[in-house]
């Protein structure tokens, strides 16, 4: 009882030390990275928690996972917050407190020691390192998952404690909760071997006879963990993340780098990216033997105390063996590490170091022995609080976050893409340009980009280029959607109707959940004259979970065109719901309302259009005929006279506005 009020002062302590580090991101936006697989452009994400979302969670393979819980967090996020990234950020800081504070008092039960279990936690909460899991709303598989890694772990000791059958039941139940989260939590088992060494003393180095009960007791759970590392590789090759051509000689030397690399940023947590991009010829060799020589080293001190100080083989066996699935020797994606994939491994090196320096004070003498370590790590957790409040600046927004990539990195054609698409989307169209053609010269093979190269080549009045970049890309992956339905946008903006909707209707043959390719081919439709189709793929798309305004203003055109007003109007309603500043959805809604005499409504929309848009010349000459039937006749001549002077040309005599 008298340790309570400590354990929960503690337990508050870290949470505002964890808030403190990443409040700032509840002013970040979305990154056009990953984040619009998860979150922006997810059509079942977007829609909420629904029935047929939650079937899709627990079905899907999508961003090559199986990682339903995952989904479903987003799909919470999105019941709760639409599409503010602030709610999605800050549910991501929550899950990472939680955890943070699930690991000290985990800790605290195993151990018997509160400050060396809260020093543990305060480096877990603050460390640089998290940030990239902690601050990417598409990470937050990472936070969900290390919670429920921590709550595993808690019901396994309450397990040990006392044995039960609800107590075994739920500790799979959690355990297959968070395999749903983040299939990383297939090294959990062997993990729990280590806790059954120290500090359960569950079996000594010396009883060899006892391990295998502890093998055997744990038979479920290694199961579970075998049948999700079967889905996952599946679910990832059939994505394509399963990367081939690296031999396994290359990416074995990566992982021995990648093992030390990891541990430096962990003392030195500088010149953190986003993404950190394969070396083209591997590692040299110099990096890898000395590599090996320091996991050698490390290894053979903490094999050489695993008596004395068991602890230190705990945290490194933790360390080497939980990071195994992402260190690479199935190379998944195209990075050589990743800051992310440290979440959980640096526990291990967290619980060695803290009670090194906890076992260092005990045996000090003098008052500056035994408080020394102490006020060193404090100093260390401070500084290393003061470091991640800085890393969490870089991730604002996709322009800053990649040019921090391109500024401590070398040869990243991944932050130069996205970069480009940064700067492209804030129309700053040479720079975009520019950071388009620098990734395609380090990595000919990124076809999106030669896409995204071939539209602005266009705009910048370059169309037979713009159209060899496209068949160029359409050659490299015939069966890509994207592709498909970027080209058709290339093809679209140049007239070239006919071919720009086959290559709408490719991309839709090849992906029907794709709802950008469905509005496409419905604006090709309808430039064709075939509203009808156009219909059926604008509602298409508006059912995938596209929330345009403008895919409603264009089918209200299109229902108009049929001879359907009022259905006409209700999407010009909706449009201006979803965005009451988009001035065609008003001036159309206005034009129409005029058009069946309801003048007064007409005039508060095409009112509002101009404002809008000053130099809509049609909406000017609208609003003056509307003025005319109103009986304002001198507002009616200027409005009019404006809208020429803007360069529209009056209709014939008798025509309606």
């Amino acid at each position: 009882r008298r340790s309570l009020p400590r354990t929960i002062g503690v337990s508050a302590a870290l949470a505002l030390a964890t808030f403190a580090v990443f409040w700032p991101v509840l002013g970040h936006d979305f990154i056009n990275y990953d984040d619009e697989v998860y979150v922006t452009a997810n059509p079942h994400v977007r829609g909420g928690l629904s029935p047929a979302g939650l079937r899709w969670a627990w079905t899907t393979a999508h961003a090559s996972n199986w990682h339903p819980l995952t989904w479903i967090s987003h799909m919470l996020d999105v019941e709760l917050y639409g599409l503010d990234p602030a709610g999605h950020h800050g549910s991501g800081v929550v899950l990472h407190a939680a955890a943070t504070i699930t690991l000290f008092l985990l800790l605290g039960s195993i151990t018997g020691s509160t400050w060396r279990s809260a020093a543990v936690a305060a480096l877990f909460a603050i460390h640089p390192l998290h940030v990239q899991s902690v601050a990417w709303v598409a990470e937050r598989k990472d936070v969900l998952s290390g919670l429920l890694w921590f709550l595993t772990t808690a019901a396994y000791v309450a397990w040990t404690r006392r044995p039960g059958r609800w107590r075994y039941g739920l500790l799979l139940l959690t355990f297959a909760l968070g395999l749903s989260a983040k299939p990383v939590l297939v090294t959990l088992p062997f993990t729990l071997l280590l806790l059954d060494r120290w500090p359960l003393g569950r079996w000594s180095a010396g009883e060899r006879a006892a391990a295998w009960p502890r093998v055997r007791e744990k038979l479920p759970l290694f199961a579970l963990a075998a049948a999700s590392a079967a889905i996952t590789f599946l679910a990832q090759r059939a994505g394509a993340a399963v990367l081939a051509g690296r031999p396994l000689s290359e990416r074995v030397a990566n992982a021995v780098v990648a093992y030390a690399t990891y541990l430096w940023k962990t003392v030195w947590p500088t010149g953190l990216a986003v993404f950190y991009p394969y070396p083209e010829a591997g590692p040299p060799a110099w990096k890898v033997l000395a590599a090996l020589a320091l996991l050698a080293a490390i290894s053979g001190v903490a094999w050489r105390w695993r008596r004395r100080r068991p602890y230190l083989l705990f945290g490194w066996l933790w360390y080497l063996g939980t990071l195994v699935p992402m260190i690479g020797l199935v190379q998944v994606g195209k990075q050589a590490l990743a800051d992310r994939y440290t979440y959980l491994p640096l526990v291990g090196v967290f619980v060695a170091v803290v009670w090194g320096l906890g076992e260092l004070a005990t045996a000090g003498r003098g008052r500056a022995g035994r408080w020394g370590p102490a006020v060193a790590l404090a100093l260390v957790v401070v500084l290393f609080g003061v470091a991640a409040r800085g890393e969490v600046g870089h991730w604002r927004d996709s322009e800053t976050l990649f040019a921090r990539a391109l500024a401590v990195t070398r040869g990243n054609a991944v932050a130069h893409a996205n970069l480009g698409a940064a700067l492209d989307a804030r129309g700053q169209t040479r720079e975009a340009l520019e950071h388009y053609r620098r990734a395609l010269t380090i990595d000919p093979a990124l076809t999106s980009v030669r896409v995204a190269l071939a539209r602005l080549t266009a705009v910048e009045g370059d169309p037979e280029e713009a159209l060899a970049l496209c068949e160029q890309a359409l050659s490299a992956r015939p069966d890509d959607a994207r592709v498909a339905n970027g080209c058709g946008v290339v093809l679209f903006d140049q007239g070239r109707t006919d071919e720009a909707a086959a290559r709408f209707a490719r991309a839709v043959e090849l992906r029907p959940d794709y709802a950008g390719a469905h509005r496409n081919l419905a604006l090709a439709r309808a430039r064709q004259g075939r509203d009808e189709e156009a219909i059926v793929h604008y509602r298409e798309a508006l059912r995938l979970g596209d929330t345009a305004a403008g895919t409603r203003n264009a089918l209200g055109l299109a229902l108009e065109r049929l001879g359907a007003p009022e259905q006409a109007l209700r999407q010009f309603r909706e449009a201006l719901r979803d965005d009451p500043d988009h001035a065609e959805a008003r001036y159309n809604y206005g034009t129409l309302l005029a058009r069946q005499g309801r003048w007064d409504e007409a005039l508060e929309h095409l009112s509002r259009a101009v404002e809008i848009r000053p130099d809509h010349a049609e909406a000017h000459y609208n609003l003056g005929a509307v003025l005319h039937r109103l009986g304002r006749p001198e507002q009616a001549r200027a409005e009019i006279a404006l809208a020429e002077r803007l360069g529209y040309a009056p209709p014939a005599p008798g025509r309606a506005p």
